[in-house]
């Protein structure tokens, strides 16, 4: 299942799903911010309904702001560590952002993951 919501990876937020039989995966591209927050919090919604762990990739994002810092803060809080995870690497931009605001330790953001070969 994708959801484009722009024409270009550096654009405006981008969002596919990928299912296998024992993982999800919901990989995020382009920009996560004011515009695109909206967006991924419906497409994690989404994802969370089939009832799997859900794995945000966040390699992806090439810029996030507050925005969009805060709706996968909300989806984490609401969401425990057996339902939402994250994964990474990030790019340097994005990996800035989640340093100096703590959220990396937040997020607790994984490098590699059983979903990281899809």
């Amino acid at each position: 299942m994708s959801h484009p919501h722009a024409d270009a990876a550096a654009g405006p937020l981008r969002s596919e799903l990928f299912l296998d039989e024992r993982d999800l995966r919901l990989a995020f591209s382009g920009e996560l911010d004011l515009a695109g927050a909206p967006a991924a919090r419906t497409a994690m919604l989404e994802g969370l309904a089939y009832g799997q762990t859900l794995w945000v990739d966040l390699g992806g994002l090439s810029f996030i702001d507050s925005a969009g810092l805060g709706v996968l803060v909300r989806m984490a809080e609401v969401n425990g560590a057996d339902e939402l995870r994250f994964l990474g690497p990030v790019t340097p931009a994005v990996g800035r952002v989640l340093t100096l605001t703590g959220l990396d330790d937040v997020l607790k953001i994984k490098v590699a993951g059983p979903v990281a070969a899809l």
